[in-house]
């Protein structure tokens, strides 16, 4: 008995000693399982990326058959690479010349710009070099119809006058001042009475202007007048003024300003022995144009000297008119029978000391 629970012993204790290393066996066993996992994680990465790579080329691929229909198999041969670069070649010479025509084009539309701006500069500048010789030559030409120009003369007229009370204050100046007198209107019919026993003076005649109101005037003269009216019109101021010499225009910017009226008017008073005197109411007045026609000097006023009623306004606008009179040898002023008009002339003999004040038909031959 003994000696079989030796032996059983002796088994028990074989069949213990390979229980250890099993455990070990197991935890050994974890490891290679891990490396597997890394194993296909790299493996599948390298997969995806080349997936990844595949498709990119494929798309290249796709893309250069859509750029290229021609081609017929996948295969690029060196043939196909010179056809490539000769292609590129041309649509690069053909960009190029593209710029080089449309530079060309910029500078030529630069250069006639340039040549077109210089050209107008060039057509204004000789423009007025032109006006200036005109101004001249007539300035000249007004000299030399001006009597006695060794001292600038100056003229003044005094508009609008209807009244005996008007003609006594201008006499009251004691200076030369030239009333214009109104034809008869509803104001007083018998106005052309005032120029009785008036050796100086002129006819004030009413011409249709942008204003209603100024149009209603007795006998205005208007643009769609015909010229049997006009004539009729010159003959019957020839009658109430036997004597005038001088007319000029009372308002009148719109009949001025039309050619075909003034003219058929213009002409009928010069066949009376009238001369037109532009009040020059309006800048595109077509009265120096007609003049030139008829071949007489353009007699126009150069300033108006009460557009404002005050008395230093009207002592400013009388120094400019003694310069122009400086610079021409003679000038026209026009003011009104207003109280400050008046007043103004009566303090500005300082003022005109340096031109001879004088009657508007003592100024020309």
């Amino acid at each position: 008995m003994a000696k079989q629970r030796k032996k059983n012993t002796k088994v028990f204790k074989v069949k213990k000693t390979p229980a250890t290393p099993r455990k070990r066996f197991s935890r050994k066993s974890k490891q290679p399982s891990y490396i597997k996992k890394n194993v296909f994680a790299v493996l599948g990465s390298i997969l995806l990326i080349s997936l990844v790579f595949i498709g990119y080329f494929l798309g290249q691929n796709n893309n250069s058959r859509v750029a290229y229909p021609e081609r017929k198999t996948q295969s690029y041969t060196s043939k196909d690479l010179i056809d490539d670069l000769s292609r590129v070649k041309k649509a690069k010479l053909s960009y190029l010349s593209k710029e080089d025509k449309s530079a060309k084009v910029n500078k030529k539309q630069e250069v006639i710009e340039v040549s077109s701006s210089i050209g107008a500069n060039k057509q204004k500048i000789n423009s007025i070099e032109i006006k200036e010789k005109v101004q001249k030559k007539e300035i000249k030409q007004d000299k030399a119809l001006v009597q006695n120009i060794k001292k600038p003369k100056l003229a003044i007229i005094i508009d609008d006058i209807y009244s005996l009370a008007q003609m006594k204050k201008i006499k009251t100046l004691g200076m030369k001042i030239t009333p214009s007198i109104f034809p008869p209107s509803r104001s007083n019919m018998s106005s052309h009475k005032l120029a009785d026993g008036s050796k100086h003076y002129m006819v004030h005649i009413p011409m249709q202007s942008s204003s209603g109101k100024l149009n209603k005037h007795y006998k205005t003269l208007m643009v769609g007048d015909s010229e049997r009216k006009m004539i009729t019109r010159a003959k019957e101021l020839r009658e109430l003024f036997p004597r005038a010499k001088y007319v000029n225009n009372h308002t009148g910017s719109v009949f001025t300003d039309n050619y075909s009226a003034m003219y058929r008017l213009y002409s009928a008073l010069r066949n009376e022995g009238f001369v037109f005197v532009d009040s020059l109411t309006i800048g595109s007045s077509k009265v120096r144009e007609i003049a030139k026609e008829f071949a007489d000097p353009y007699r126009r006023r150069d300033i108006f000297l009460d557009n404002k009623q005050e008395r230093s306004y009207i002592h400013k606008q009388l120094r400019v008119a003694v310069k122009k009179a400086k610079k021409q040898g003679y000038a026209v002023a026009i003011g009104h029978p207003y109280t400050a008009t008046i007043e103004a002339l009566s303090s500005s003999k300082h003022i005109l000391k340096d031109v001879e004040l004088v009657y508007i038909d003592e100024i020309y031959k």
